[in-house]
């Protein structure tokens, strides 16, 4: 009776976890799988279960592999239920994800026996959640490349394209902070166009504009890359000069 009974129960079990959606496997208490359910074998399209439980681990994934033995070989050592992600070759070739829980079997002296797992296919999870990563890093990009053009426009003249007044102010205060720093000389060079009231009285804002415009190209073309110009107000401009001393600057002026 007890031998009928455990071969019910047996059976019980092995029909219950073979029709059962989830990937099953068992091991007993030194790591070696004694089960794989139908779940298991059809996912990785093995033929022969028994054969596949003995070199379960080989479908694992070889980025994931190492890890996942190490994480099993603890739980042998020290048994607690634990859940684990993985990455595991399917039938086809490719590999999906699993999420899978593992529990402690226990006799009922208490002696550790081995471990019993579960694991779900979680590939469209990750995928899912790969898309949105991705579309979180080109929003996070886009936003990024948005940001610094707004913050170029609030430190340039629209109308010259030269920096405006905002820049010159933000930027003269790391100047001369260097120029303390290193102990080297720091010149400003401040121009007024001559009689600009009287182009835009003669030949109206227009012209007036393209003569700024012009002038702020002619300058940008005498300066050197690292030189900053900027647009003051009105037809006034300003030039900070690093690194060049009182002499070199009135050349350059």
């Amino acid at each position: 009776v007890l031998i009928n009974a455990l071969s019910e129960t047996e059976r019980r079990f092995r029909l219950i976890s073979d029709y059962a959606p989830a990937i099953i496997w068992v091991c007993d208490n030194d790591g070696q799988r004694t089960y794989v359910n139908r779940a298991w074998c059809d996912f990785v399209g093995a033929d022969e279960c028994r054969v596949a439980a003995a070199k379960a681990t080989e479908f694992v994934h070889p980025d994931d592999r190492v890890a996942y033995r190490h994480r099993l070989d603890d739980l042998l050592e020290d048994p607690s239920p634990t859940e684990i992600e993985y990455r595991l070759r399917r039938a086809d070739g490719t590999y999906g994800w699993l999420l899978e829980r593992i529990l402690p079997r226990w006799d009922t002296t208490g002696g550790f026996m081995g471990l019993v797992a579960s694991a779900v296919d979680i590939t469209a999870i990750k995928q899912s959640e790969e898309v949105l990563a991705k579309a979180n890093r080109r929003l996070e990009e886009e936003v990024a490349r948005r940001t610094a053009e707004l913050e170029q426009l609030m430190r340039t003249d629209p109308l010259t394209g030269v920096g405006n007044r905002r820049r010159l102010i933000e930027d003269l205060d790391g100047a001369i902070a260097r120029a303390v720093q290193r102990g080297t000389p720091l010149t400003a060079i401040f121009l007024d166009l001559d009689h600009f009231k009287k182009i835009n009285d003669v030949h109206g804002h227009p012209i007036g504009d393209r003569v700024l415009s012009r002038v702020a190209r002619t300058l940008r073309a005498n300066l050197r890359d690292e030189d900053l110009l900027c647009r003051y107000g009105g037809a006034e401009f300003v030039v900070i000069l690093e690194k060049t001393p009182l002499l070199e600057a009135l050349r350059v002026a």
